[in-house]
Parts: C-alpha cells; sequence; structure tokens
C-alpha cells in the first residue's frame, strides 16, 4: 500500500543488486476512470528513472498496461520508491500497480559466449552425426 504524505502517495523496497549492472523494471500500471489523471514516478537510489502519466478515461473502461525502463545499480543495494500525485487521489482509487519484477539484464558478452557455446555445441552434434560408409566419413580417403 502506498503511504500518504499530503497530495503524494509513496511506497519503497530496497533491493539487491550487483554495482554497475543494468537492470530493467517491469510493471503493470491500472488505466481508466477509476483514478482520475495521476502522475507515478520511480525513482532508483535519489534519480528519477521514470514518470508516467495516467489519464482518467480508458477506452473499454480500466485496464493494466505492462510498462518497463533501465537502470544501472550504484551499490549492492539499490532503493526503488514509487510516488503518486494526481487529481483527487486517495487510498482506495489512487493508481494501482501490479506485477512489479527487476531483473538484471545480461551483459553482451555473456550473450556472446553462451551464443558460441551453442554454435560449438551443434557443431560437435553435427559432426559425430555425420553420414558414414563401412564406419568411416564419406569424403577423403584413409592413409
Amino acid at each position: 500500500d502506498f503511504n500518504r504524505a499530503g497530495d503524494i502517495y509513496a511506497i519503497s523496497q530496497q533491493i539487491d543488486t550487483i554495482a554497475g549492472q543494468r537492470y530493467r523494471a517491469t510493471f503493470d500500471l491500472l488505466e481508466g476512470d477509476v483514478m482520475g489523471d495521476a502522475t507515478v514516478e520511480f525513482t532508483i537510489d535519489g534519480a528519477t528513472s521514470q514518470v508516467f502519466e495516467t489519464t482518467g478515461s480508458a477506452t473499454g473502461g480500466p485496464r493494466f498496461t505492462n510498462y518497463s525502463f533501465e537502470f544501472v545499480a550504484d551499490s549492492d543495494q539499490s532503493t526503488l520508491i514509487i510516488t503518486s500525485s494526481g487529481n483527487g487521489l486517495d487510498p482506495l482509487s489512487g493508481p494501482q500497480i501490479d506485477s512489479v519484477a527487476i531483473d538484471a539484464i545480461p551483459e553482451p558478452s555473456t550473450s556472446a559466449i553462451f551464443f558460441m557455446g551453442a554454435v560449438m555445441s551443434l557443431a560437435t552434434a553435427r559432426r559425430s552425426t555425420s553420414p558414414t560408409k563401412n564406419g568411416r566419413p564419406f569424403g577423403r580417403p584413409l592413409s
């Protein structure tokens, strides 16, 4: 639940991170006529990462919309703060956030190593299943 300080509601969570590692935060935000216009701000370690604007009306009624943003961790502990402000917010009708997840994004070098390992495995598997004649591979004669 969001904690109220005047017209601003906030919630925070401390998460384990690795300094210098890139992360992707994803979440679902309810949009539609249950909450009115609002601003939802995500802050990581004091630096605003992303601001989302919601509207009080949505075609087809209220619905959850998936959002994401990326950040780089400063230390082994990061604090995520989600704040919300807007017209006529109250604890029962303010912005609703669901399915918050924070996942590390693999570095390109890690992905490249994984890809090369997969290619080598396929090449080895293909070589061991190549056609043979009389127990010998087709092609070059044995010396």
